[in-house]
């Protein structure tokens, strides 16, 4: 994921999640509003309740490859990913299925 597409300052994080549309399941939650530049961004929310900062980062590494490997970022939302603490019991491969799906329900790929 390139710098230009992630999201770094609190103001812009709170700004997607006071909008309060999301979707969610068992694994994530995905706060979405509409991009404010010609390019998608993400933020990634993990909390400490994930264990310290080597098994945080882990996850976000996982969580980053997941959205790349999903996301063109030429969709018309910015996106902030909150992840559970269920993400921890499951396997990448499953973790990478919730995620994938979940954005495509949000694109309008699916009609969950």
């Amino acid at each position: 994921m390139k710098k230009k597409n992630v999201i770094k300052t609190y103001r812009e994080f709170k700004q997607i999640l006071d909008q309060r549309k999301f979707k969610r399941n068992k694994l994530f939650t995905v706060y979405f509003d509409d991009r404010k530049f010609d390019y998608s961004r993400v933020g990634i929310l993990i909390t400490k309740k994930h264990g310290n900062a080597v098994r945080r980062n882990k996850i976000k590494r996982q969580v980053r490859e997941i959205i790349t490997s999903t996301l063109t970022f030429s969709e018309k939302y910015d996106f902030v990913v909150t992840i559970s603490k269920a993400y921890d019991t499951e396997e990448f491969l499953s973790n990478l299925e919730n995620l994938s799906e979940l954005l495509k329900v949000i694109k309008g790929e699916t009609n969950e």
